[in-house]
């Protein structure tokens, strides 16, 4: 990953999880784990704007198995008062932001029930889900290792791969040369 400036040089750098420990799923006795994001915020009471980086807690619900990385499922009820202060769930705009277990990446944000309210940031009571990308799950845990340069549990490392669209143009360009080639 190519940043657009260097990173401070007091950024705190994360390891990525080996799948241990084990986890345990319940929405009253679940694994409780930390979540960051800038999206959409909010709750019944009142409004919180975009683009400001928010942190929550919640529980590991379950995991959602058959699908492609059996991902983690965060759940928070709008309507009841005895939900613990600090916990939430995901919204529009968390999308990979990263879900911690003893200030280790677990899992990374991917999709919500929140629905987006024009920044108003203030929802109907009900219960609300988020998903996060599993990094327990072997194949996504070793896909996102090597996308990312890391060989075993040391912090991350960034590696720098081209962008789609840079394969694309080469590959395009690759055949018209062999087109006006073949063409003499």
């Amino acid at each position: 990953m190519r940043l657009a400036t260097p990173a401070p040089s007091d950024a705190a750098v994360y390891s990525i999880t080996n799948g241990s420990p084990t986890l345990n799923f319940s929405d009253t006795t679940g694994t409780i784990v930390d979540m960051v994001g800038y999206g959409i915020g909010g709750n019944p009471a009142g409004g919180l704007s975009s683009g400001i980086r928010r942190y929550a807690q919640n529980r590991l619900e379950s995991t959602l198995p058959g699908q492609v990385d059996d991902p983690f499922l965060t759940s928070q009820d709008f309507s009841s008062a005895s939900e613990p202060a600090g916990y939430g769930v995901i919204g529009a705009g968390d999308s990979g932001g990263p879900m911690f277990l003893n200030n280790i990446i677990i899992g990374v944000a991917s999709a919500s029930t929140i629905p987006r309210t024009g920044g108003s940031g203030t929802y109907a009571t009900g219960t609300y889900y988020g998903l996060h990308t599993s990094l327990y799950d072997s194949l996504t845990r070793n896909w996102t290792t090597a996308a990312l340069g890391v060989t075993g549990p040391q912090p991350l490392t960034f590696l720098s791969l081209p962008e789609p669209s840079t394969y694309l143009l080469f590959s395009g360009g690759l055949a018209a040369l062999a087109f006006f080639r073949r063409r003499r």
